[in-house]
């Protein structure tokens, strides 16, 4: 029966069999199934492990899997009706993971108390195979007696079997060797597994790292202890600024008033607040016009209708202000009879009128209805004029 495990990870790696139930025979079989694991590629190497959990709760010992990672169904299995079952995969790094437990079952069969255990190991296999090639060459030997032509076959097949015989123990002692070897990779699998496992529950790795794990400095992005790269203190007495490394090695540096900075150098970047130049700052680096030059008015003079404009430069321009015409902008002469404000505004007022006439303006009204004689006084220089 091929079992295929499948790797999960919907919501975090589990590793399930293909199959929900295994069904394996009759209840107290043996070596009648044979399972053979279809394993996932990172398992490929390890040492795995089938365990078992019978109906009872009874837990038999865990079976290692072959190089074809196969096992025989026996009475692991089929001595309880049902149980559980999972493999377990171990790596010498430290890797370590399980498959979800699944259920098996076994169909009843009558009672067989009385049936005799036969488990025969590879080496009695081994052996009956030597007596059965040994007897088979002793009866040819006797026959060879009476014959010598049945003496040369039997001695063909002697030898035969003695070849034979010698082939099967060539491949018991490697069968013994692997199950040896096996069996040392299991039990130190199972040792490095209860070291590392802990007792609150499942395996983990600490940071990134399994089995007997040492952290570094180095593994947790830190500065090792007792090494030049961390200051240990900092010590300033007077101007000497004195700094001890984790390492006892030591850097003195002079400090300067704060008056005297001629020896500082360096650049300081815009994102930091500096120019970002090595040179000394212009006017241009501020967004001013250079000092001395003609992109800017130094003094402005006016001098009659004569404007004159000096540049930063020293240059001198002048410009002559035009008397206003009716077709031109220019200056004007405020002449008599009109005010000016003290914001240079003009300003013709009824005074100012009269001064320029000689007299007041008459002030001529109209109606058609004649005035009441003594109740309707008209203010001086008025006119009055009725008209029907």
């Amino acid at each position: 029966m091929r079992v295929k495990i499948i790797r999960k990870e919907f919501s975090g790696v589990e590793f399930c069999p293909e199959m929900r139930v295994l069904h394996l025979g009759g209840q107290s079989s043996a070596n009648v199934e044979r399972l053979y694991f279809e394993l996932p590629e990172e398992w490929q190497g390890k040492s795995v492990t089938l365990h078992i959990q019978q109906q009872d709760g009874t837990l038999p010992a865990p079976i290692l899997l072959d190089e074809e990672h196969s096992v025989a169904v026996g009475k692991a299995f089929t001595a309880a009706k049902c149980g559980s079952w999972m493999l377990l995969a171990l790596g010498e790094d430290g890797y370590r993971a399980l498959t979800r437990p699944t259920k098996y079952d076994c169909y009843e069969t009558l009672a067989t108390d009385g049936d005799a255990e036969i488990s025969p190991t590879q080496y009695e296999t081994f052996v009956a195979q030597v007596l059965v090639y040994a007897n088979s060459a002793q009866n040819s030997a006797k026959e060879a007696r009476n014959s010598a032509a049945s003496a040369k076959k039997d001695a063909a097949i002697a030898q035969m079997a003695q070849n034979t015989a010698q082939t099967a123990a060539a491949q018991a002692v490697v069968a013994q060797q692997s199950v040896e070897s096996d069996a040392d990779r299991a039990e130190a699998a199972a040792e490095r597994a209860e070291l590392t496992a802990p007792s609150d529950g499942a395996v983990r790795s600490v940071n990134g790292k399994g089995g007997v794990v040492t952290l570094t400095a180095d593994d947790l992005g830190a500065v090792p202890e007792g090494s030049a790269g961390y200051v240990k203190a900092v010590r300033l007495v007077g101007q000497t600024l004195t700094l001890t490394f984790g390492d006892g090695s030591t850097q003195t540096l002079q400090t300067k008033d704060t008056t005297s900075l001629e020896n500082m150098t360096g650049v300081l970047a815009v994102e930091h607040g500096g120019t970002g130049k090595s040179t000394p700052m212009t006017a241009a680096d501020v967004g001013a016009v250079e000092e001395g030059g003609a992109a800017y008015v130094k003094n402005v003079a006016l001098n009659g209708r004569t404007l004159t404009l000096t540049l930063g430069s020293g240059e001198q321009t002048s410009y002559t202000i035009p008397t206003a015409t009716a077709d031109t902008l220019g200056l004007v002469k405020v002449g008599e009879n009109l005010s000016v404000e003290e914001d240079g505004t003009l300003t013709v007022t009824s005074d100012n009128v009269a001064a320029a006439l000689g007299y007041s303006p008459a002030q001529v009204t109209a109606s058609t209805t004649d005035l009441t004689a003594g109740s309707s006084a008209l203010t001086a220089g008025a006119v009055y004029l009725v008209y029907q």
